[in-house]
C-alpha cells in the first residue's frame, strides 16, 4: 500500500454508510425519502474509486444540501455533543493536572474525544472513553520527538476534526506554550468543527481561530484558501486530529502529528491496527 493510498482510494463501505444516515436523517425534509436515498447513495459507488474519501463525503453534502436547503443537518448533534464535552472539561483538566506527565495525558483524552463523530453512524460512550484514554500506551518514540518540537516552536496549526472532541483540543492546546492557530472547515460538514462550535468550545480563548476556506472533511491543500496554506507551511508543528484530516495528509512531508481513533477497515489496514483502536503518529518517522 502506497503513501498515498489513503488519499487516492475511498472506503466506500464509510461512504456508503454517510450516505444513508445523511438521508435517514433529511428524509422529512423531501416528498419522496427513496429517491433522496437513491441520490446519495449514487455518489459513494464503485465508480468513485480513486477519488478519496473527503471529496466525496463533500459531494454527498453539497447534494443533499440542494435537494432538501438544509444547510447543517447535523447542527442539533453537533450543539449536544459540545454541550457534553462541556460538562466534562471541568473533571479532564483536573485529570491532567494531577497526571505524572500532563502533556501525554492531554494527548490521550484529545485522541479520546475523537470517538465524537456521527459520520459512521456507531454509537459511542464518550465518558467511557475518555476514563479508558489514560491507560492507553502511546509511542514515545513520537510524544519524545513532539515534546522536543513544541519546546522550540514559534507556529502551531492543529487541525480540527469534530465538534464536541474540539472541546478536548482545547485541553491539549493549554499544554502548549507557543501561540497556537486552530483550523476549522470553511462550511458545515457531517458534524464537523466550523467557527462557531470551536468558539461554543472556547476555543478562541486559547487559540486563534482559522477556516481552511473548504468544506471538505480534510485537509486538501489545494481547496485550502491561500490564508491556510501559509499557516500550513510556515507552522513548525501541526498538529492533525481525526480520521478525515489523516486520510487527505497521508504521505503529506511536514513536522505533522497525527491523533485519532481508527474508524474504518481500510485505515486500520494501513496502519495495521484495530478499528477502535487510538493512533498518535508522526510523518516521516521511521
Amino acid at each position: 500500500m502506497t503513501e498515498r493510498l489513503l488519499a487516492e482510494q475511498a472506503c466506500l463501505h464509510c461512504m456508503q454508510g454517510q450516505a444513508d444516515r445523511l438521508a435517514r436523517l433529511l428524509a422529512k425534509h423531501v416528498s419522496d425519502p427513496n429517491l433522496l436515498k437513491i441520490e446519495l447513495q449514487a455518489l459513494a459507488n464503485p465508480d468513485k474509486l480513486g477519488t478519496s474519501p473527503p471529496m466525496i463525503a463533500r459531494a454527498i453534502y453539497h447534494r443533499a444540501r440542494e435537494l432538501t436547503g438544509i444547510e447543517d443537518p447535523y447542527r442539533d448533534e453537533k450543539a449536544h455533543s459540545t454541550r457534553l464535552a462541556l460538562d466534562l472539561l471541568p473533571d479532564m483538566r483536573r485529570l491532567i493536572g494531577a497526571a505524572e506527565d500532563p502533556l501525554q495525558a492531554a494527548i490521550q483524552i484529545a485522541i479520546a474525544g475523537n470517538i465524537i463523530d456521527f459520520g459512521p453512524g456507531q454509537s459511542f460512550d464518550l465518558k467511557a472513553q475518555l476514563e479508558r484514554a489514560l491507560s492507553i500506551p502511546v509511542d514515545t518514540r513520537v510524544l519524545d520527538r513532539m515534546r522536543r518540537d513544541l519546546k522550540a516552536a514559534q507556529r502551531v496549526l492543529y487541525l480540527g476534526d469534530n465538534a464536541g472532541e474540539a472541546v478536548f483540543d482545547r485541553l491539549l492546546i493549554e499544554q502548549i506554550d507557543a501561540p497556537v492557530t486552530f483550523a476549522v472547515r470553511g462550511a458545515a460538514v457531517i458534524n464537523d468543527v466550523t467557527e462557531a462550535e470551536a468558539i461554543a468550545s472556547g476555543l478562541n480563548q486559547v487559540a486563534n481561530i482559522l477556516s481552511t476556506g473548504s468544506d471538505i472533511p480534510g485537509i486538501l491543500l489545494e481547496e485550502c484558501s491561500p490564508q491556510f496554506q501559509q499557516a500550513f507551511a510556515e507552522a513548525d508543528v501541526i498538529i492533525s486530529k481525526g480520521q478525515g484530516n489523516y486520510e487527505s495528509l497521508s504521505g503529506t512531508s511536514g513536522p505533522i502529528y497525527f491523533l485519532l481513533v481508527v474508524k474504518c477497515d481500510l485505515v486500520a489496514g494501513h496502519l495495521n491496527r484495530q478499528v477502535g483502536d487510538f493512533a498518535f503518529l508522526a510523518a516521516n518517522l521511521s
